[in-house]
């Protein structure tokens, strides 16, 4: 097999098994943190730059998706023995997110296309309840080149400030992403974020922007949630 052949194999293996995680993060784009932080952090990010360059890409590609179905695997209650052909289960959601961690940290350590694994893992970090060792993780991703990543842990970070009292930092991130949106947070995303952080102490503006919400997607799913959440603030 002629090498541009074989080369052009492995990036479609590579392709395919990245794209099935990314998959599943597009469909948990909300909510993974549970209850260690506010629900807002996003998942999902596009594919564009990732590609297949050294064989240890191609691993690490393997890897990243074990990483992901850790983060999926059963909690099961204590004396519960595993089902039939369950490869893997945990006792809390704690230490589910404790041992996916660590093979994130693992990916992002031994491939050049880590951020998504370093990501990944800062978020099973605020799972596990350390949103203080996530926090420094999620800046560095931030404030780097890559737009959408940066966008994905800007809206992590935010959460993190919203559960330790930080609403001014919170909402300066939201004001953000919504005059900047990328790929991964859009300005729809933003603002209903900006909205749910303001109910409680502004509850005019955060009803503004549910109104705004409204306006700018009225046949959509946001416009339904917007509806219910003025309802609310009556």
């Amino acid at each position: 097999m002629r090498s541009e052949v074989r080369h052009s194999l492995k990036q479609d293996r590579f392709a395919e098994t990245v794209g099935s995680t990314y998959s599943w993060a597009a469909e948990h784009r909300v909510n993974l943190v549970g209850g260690a932080a506010v629900a807002g952090v996003i998942i999902a990010i596009a594919l564009g730059g990732f590609f297949y360059t050294q064989n240890r890409e191609e691993k690490a590609s393997l890897e990243l998706g074990k990483a992901m179905r850790t983060l999926q695997a059963p909690i099961l209650p204590p004396g519960l023995p595993p089902q039939p052909g369950m490869d893997e289960s945990y006792s809390s959601m704690k230490a589910r997110a404790t041992a996916a961690q660590k093979k994130f940290e693992d990916v992002a350590r031994h491939t050049d296309s880590g951020k998504m694994a370093t990501y990944m893992a800062a978020v099973t970090r605020m799972q596990a309840g350390d949103t203080t060792g996530a926090e420094p993780e999620l800046k560095q991703l931030a404030g780097g080149r890559d737009k959408d990543m940066a966008a994905l842990a800007k809206m992590s970070l935010a959460s993190i400030y919203l559960s330790s009292n930080r609403e001014s930092q919170a909402i300066a991130i939201y004001k953000e992403l919504m005059d900047h949106p990328t790929a991964t947070v859009s300005k729809l995303e933003a603002e209903m974020q900006m909205a749910q952080a303001l109910e409680a102490k502004q509850p005019q503006q955060a009803r503004q922007i549910y109104m705004d919400i409204q306006k700018e997607d009225p046949a959509g799913p946001a416009a339904q949630i917007a509806m219910t959440k003025l309802a609310a603030l009556k």
